[in-house]
């Protein structure tokens, strides 16, 4: 039959016989085969359920086991003496065939046929031996309860027996003896023990049944495809849910502590579903299986007419279903469907699709307040009433609130003063949906005091403290009166409930704890989508105030803010509870990362550290306007002044504030003091004007142990940036170069630098601060206490405070700045001059020195500063000669590398990132977040650019950045950390920690002129093959090549060809210059940028590998990329010209290779003004 051969295969696949080696593909077509023969050999009307009957003689078989009934039925036909074959298994056992005699008649009233069995068949040798005298004493009712039946024929008289089995030759040994021994092999016993129908032994009050172990054969003999690798893709189609045999109730292998995980009407939507696939069309079973579902579904889908939310909830029940096929068949594995990408595609479509066509559920609108009242008083039974307010004031599931124990409900004793509010409750669900996916959990109310009366009465009438507070009856009631309201059901009591909560103004974080959801998107469903949640509505009244700042008044023109000004890149953008969420760590950020984005700063009690402050004289502007020369950078000066004088663009058109509109700062009333002592805060009285706001943070200095006191303006997302001083600076590629090129260099630093610009005093009711503590103030000897001061000085977190600062700056240096010989190099309160030339440089740092003099600003060390030319031309030299550390970077004799303190940070961000390894052997693993794993990324591509280290070379860890952004979620959650992203890191971090001191590359930028070039390639490629025109030193060759498989995306062919093409042209000429033209923008816009050597690397493989071809060797070698229009590059011939598999040819070609002109290069520096230094 189909099931032994399958048993043979199976066995001898996993039994490794000798002489039946079977490869995987060989064992599939002899299954498939045995399918094919085995149809074919039955007749056209069998189904997998189909019973033939026949009853001359009688002859009952089935493919799966037969109902009991039908067995009770074919047994009337005999009678007693007559002989009869039973094919049979115990639940759970091994197939048996059984042969004896009818010792009481099928048709016997109020009894079951009974057989006295005396004969098995061997299912080795198909021989029939003897049973044991235990068995053969016993008279088995048929159907008996264990028993299974697959087929009953009777016979016209007893076959003869043998007393052992003659199958004893190799095969035989092979399969079913454990000897190893050569030579005669002993006969092996054929007999088959059955165990005998005794009666469970009783433990307590409960009836266990005691079955023997089934061995693995037994197994494998009953479900052949259990053996069989079924996860092959050329096993799993559609076809193998035929061989299913579906439990009707609880199998008995299963645990009750698992079925009952499950409602009943959940394990009866499984099972049903599970039928629907056993049963589709046989076209539809010749599908992959996750296809052959899909479409299983879709077809009933489409017949019955479904909504989208019916599809996509029979969906979800298939793939649960399958995933828990052990609790319902007889397979040993479920079937995760949702690890399959063609069903999970459709699941989600199907849920998408359900949610944009269900905006309105039917039946589950909200019950309004008004209907609410009216449905309580049409109710006639007072559990119903009880059960109803409970319902609704906790706003519960109307079947989870009636299974409340009457324990679980606690009524408080109504507090003083909540008489407006009502008596608090608290109520624990321990069953119902809600506690069935969480567990249990309580929810709190208040109710009116006579709502609470009725409560108390009716627990009180409970019959003990552990029962049910309500009764079926109750919630049938409700359900009657609300189903008569059109539109509604049971819940919409609930969802009722949430709205109007929600109408009264409760924050959705509230909402969210009442109705107890996990997420907020699912308590949008409940709120109309976010139609009726007050937080949106707060959200978008905050926003028409804040917007408010840009409009003005009607009649006149409305000048929109396009571009809101901010702190840092997610300013203003708000998180949970008001705070806001810091922009994630760029792949190649303008500077390192703190010690606190990578998570190596230690928890410090910082309360005790003294604040960071400076005694500092204010800057003179009417003194820098005088020295300033260039009228576009007195205009921008001038523009920087405006910010400290008036508030024309600070964008504060709201009315006037109270102070109790103002945030608390973080400070206290001795810090406050100690400010107001440097001058930099003035008493404000609360009844004074208040046009704006800022919020003070006492920041860690880590470095000093010292806080740092920074202001944030509530204005800085109205501000009229158009008015704002121009701000850029070069690279750090040129300014490495040009500190390179100085024998002498020296750097300066202003002292507190934010503190010496002074606020016009007309400006201070923009600036009004706020504090817990009142702060005694003296003033003429009276004291008063005040919570409200205004700032002096320009906030350091204010969003114009680095445009004023960085443009006095430049200001003070115009005159080094236009000097040639001169190298300067600015970041707002820093300033590093270099030259080669003494005399130069001597000049310069006088300049420099007199100037910041004239204008009040005040350098640090100022005193320590030598004023005559030896002293200067010495500190110039001993700066150039280092080491010296200037903006994150250390000199020394023309050579940079990274300062130690970020190779410091960078080796303990990487040792706090191995000991995070997910591994069994790391038993405690530190805590890492993925916002702490991109900011390691973030300081060695910082680092990387600092020594000059390709980034193409280290893709795998641009993806792993790539990888970390595209995760879902928030990037303060935690990652998960494995050994291959720990060795991605560490590859680049390796020579960052060996920081070998390099001179600065320096590139030229792309000609136009073809003499400037020692190779010229034009590149092109097709899905088969590619083909180029090189000319090497005036020689133009052509070069034709066919791919190893096709590849039919150009996003891929074309870098592959350009970069095969590269590596051809490095072995024939290493060290030249190389211009490649490609009609693939992709390779012209990611190409290394000459200003500033970045660019050259991307997160695409096939063009990343283009550019690590394209760039080793010398980075003085000039390596450019041109673009040409496809339907003009001349390469698209040759390219066509080849077949899949071609090895690579070249030969000389008489092709005249256009002039660099004619193609686009289009990497040009940003233009930026000349005293952005």
């Amino acid at each position: 039959s189909n099931d032994c051969a399958l048993f043979a295969l199976s066995t001898a696949w996993f039994g490794g016989v000798p002489s039946a080696v079977l490869t995987r593909e060989q064992l599939v077509n002899e299954v498939m085969l045995a399918r094919r023969e085995s149809r074919t050999r039955s007749t056209p009307d069998t189904t997998s359920r189909s019973i033939r009957w026949s009853f001359q003689p009688l002859h009952v078989s089935a493919e799966h086991p037969i109902g009991h009934a039908h067995v009770r039925k074919a047994m009337k036909h005999l009678s007693r003496g007559d002989i009869v074959v039973v094919n049979f298994t115990e639940k759970g056992g091994e197939r048996c065939e059984w042969l004896g005699k009818v010792t009481v008649g099928g048709n016997t009233p109020c009894t079951a046929a009974r057989v006295s069995f005396s004969q098995s068949r061997c299912p080795l040798c198909g021989e029939w031996h003897a049973l044991d005298d235990e068995h053969k004493t016993l008279m088995y009712p048929v159907p008996f309860g264990e028993h299974e039946y697959f087929e009953i024929t009777q016979v016209e008289s007893i076959e003869p027996t043998v007393v052992q089995c003659h199958r004893h030759d190799d095969e035989c040994q092979s399969i079913d003896s454990e000897s190893d021994d050569e030579g005669e092999a002993e006969p092996t016993s054929c007999v088959q023990t059955m165990p005998k129908p005794e009666s469970a032994p009783i433990i307590g009050k409960r009836q266990i049944s005691l079955t023997k172990e089934m061995p693995k054969e037994a197994l494998e003999a009953r479900h052949p495809l259990r053996a069989l690798p079924t996860n092959d893709p050329l096993l799993t189609t559609g076809a193998i849910a035929q061989k299913w045999f579906i439990h009707k109730g609880k199998p008995m292998d299963v645990h009750a502590v698992v079925w009952k995980r499950l409602a009943e009407s959940t394990r009866n939507a499984h099972r049903r579903e599970i039928y629907h696939i056993k049963h589709m069309d046989p076209q539809t079973a010749t599908l992959p299986f996750a296809k052959a579902v899909v479409q299983s579904v879709m077809k009933r889908a489409d017949a019955r007419n479904w909504a989208w939310s019916t599809t996509s909830a029979t969906l979800s029940t298939v793939a649960t279903a399958l995933k828990s096929l052990p609790l319902y068949t007889t397979c040993t594995t479920g079937i995760d469907l949702r690890a399959d990408p063609y069903y999970i595609d459709a699941l989600r479509t199907a849920q998408r699709l359900a949610r944009s066509t269900a905006i309105k559920p039917k039946k589950s609108e909200a019950l309004a307040f008004e209907q609410f009242e009216s449905v309580r008083q049409q109710l006639k039974r007072p559990g119903a009433v009880s059960l109803l307010n409970l319902a609704w004031f906790l706003a519960a599931r109307v079947g989870d609130a009636r299974q409340i124990a009457a324990e679980n409900l606690t009524i408080h004793e109504a507090q003083a003063g909540d008489d407006a509010i009502g008596v608090r409750i608290q109520a624990l669900f321990t069953k119902g949906k809600g506690a069935s996916f969480w567990g249990p959990y309580t929810i709190q109310g208040y109710v009116p005091t006579s709502v609470a009366k009725r409560l108390l009465e009716h627990k009180r009438s409970a019959p003990t403290p552990q029962s049910e507070l309500f009764t079926k009856a109750d919630q049938a009631e409700i359900s009657a009166v609300v189903n008569a309201i059109e539109g509604c059901s049971l819940r919409s009591i609930r969802r009722g409930a949430l709205v109007f909560f929600s109408q009264c103004g409760a924050t959705d974080e509230n909402i969210q704890m009442l109705s107890g959801h996990k997420r907020k998107d699912t308590l949008m469903r409940y709120l109309g989508w976010g139609h009726h949640s007050s937080e949106a509505a707060k959200a978008a009244r905050a926003r028409a105030v804040l917007a408010n700042a840009k409009h003005v008044t009607a009649g006149e023109a409305a000048q929109m803010n396009r571009h809101p000004m901010h702190m840092g890149q997610w300013s203003g953008v708000c998180g949970k509870q008001g705070k806001r969420i810091a922009s994630p760590p760029q792949l190649f950020p303008y500077k390192p990362p703190s010690g606190a984005e990578l998570g190596i700063r230690q928890r410090q009690e910082t309360a005790h550290w003294p604040l960071k402050l400076n005694r500092v004289s204010l800057v003179d502007w009417d003194a820098l306007e005088r020295l300033v020369e260039d009228p576009e950078l007195l205009h921008n000066v001038r523009l920087a002044r405006s910010w400290v004088t008036t508030a024309d663009n600070f964008g504060v058109t709201w009315p006037p504030m109270v102070s109790t509109q103002i945030p608390y700062s973080n400070f206290t009333a001795s810090q406050i003091l100690e400010i107001m002592d440097y001058g930099k805060l003035v008493p404000w009285p609360e009844d004074a004007p208040i046009r704006c706001y800022a919020k003070g943070f006492p920041t860690p200095q880590f470095s000093s142990e010292q806080l740092r006191p920074v202001w944030e303006p509530a204005n800085n997302a109205a501000i009229d940036r158009d008015a704002l001083s121009s701000l850029g600076y070069p690279s750090r590629l040129e300014g490495r170069q040009g500190i390179a090129r100085c024998t002498y260099f020296i750097d300066f630093d202003y002292r507190a630098y934010f503190d010496e610009f002074g606020v016009n005093p007309e400006l201070y009711p923009y600036y009004v601060i706020r504090v817990r503590e009142p702060v005694p103030v003296t003033v003429n000897g009276e004291t008063k206490f005040y919570h409200t001061f205004a700032l002096t000085r320009e906030p350091m977190g204010a969003t114009h405070s680095a445009h004023v600062a960085q443009t006095f700056t430049w200001a003070v240096c115009e005159p080094l700045i236009r000097d040639k010989e001169v190298f300067v190099r600015t970041m707002i309160d820093n300033v590093g001059i270099g030259s080669n030339d003494a005399e130069a440089f001597v000049a310069a740092v006088r300049t420099f020195l007199e100037r910041s003099d004239k204008v009040g600003a005040t350098i640090k060390g100022r005193e320590n500063i030598p004023t005559t030319a030896e002293g200067i031309l010495a500190a110039g030299r001993a700066g150039a000669k280092g080491p010296t550390t200037f903006l994150g970077e250390t000199w020394a004799d023309g050579l940079v590398r990274n300062s130690d303190s970020n190779v410091q940070k960078l080796s303990q961000a990487f040792d706090r990132l191995r000991s995070a390894i997910d591994d069994p052997m790391n038993r405690s693993p530190t805590v890492v977040t993925r916002r702490q794993v991109a900011a390691l990324i973030s300081l060695a591509t910082w680092m990387a650019s600092t020594i000059d280290i390709p980034m193409n070379r280290y893709y795998p860890l641009i993806r792993t950045y790539s990888d970390l952004a595209r995760q879902p979620g928030k990037w303060d959650e935690r990652a998960r950390v494995d050994a291959t992203l720990v060795n991605n890191v560490g590859k680049l971090v390796g020579p960052l920690i060996e920081n070998n001191p390099v001179r600065p590359m320096v590139l030229r930028p792309a000609s136009a002129r073809n003499e400037d070039y020692d190779v010229i390639a034009i590149v092109d490629a097709s899905a088969s093959g590619f083909g180029a025109f090189v000319s090497i030193r005036g020689e133009v060759y052509e070069l034709r090549s066919g791919f190893s498989k096709e590849i039919p995306h150009s996003a891929w062919a074309e870098p592959e060809a350009a970069k095969r093409v590269v590596q051809w042209i490095r072995i024939q000429c290493p060290d030249g210059n190389l211009a490649v033209v490609s009609d693939h923008a992709a390779l012209t816009s990611g190409q290394r940028r000459w200003w500033s050597g970045h660019g050259g690397v991307s997160t695409a493989y096939h063009i990343n590998a283009f550019f690590e071809a394209l760039y080793q060797g010398d980075a003085a070698k000039r390596a450019d990329v041109f673009y040409v229009k496809g339907e003009e590059n001349p390469a698209d011939a040759p390219s066509r010209a080849n077949r899949v598999g071609d090895p690579l040819r070249f030969k000389r070609s008489d092709f005249t290779i256009p002039p660099l002109a004619s193609f686009q290069n289009g990497i040009v520096p940003p233009q930026r003004p000349w005293w952005h230094v």
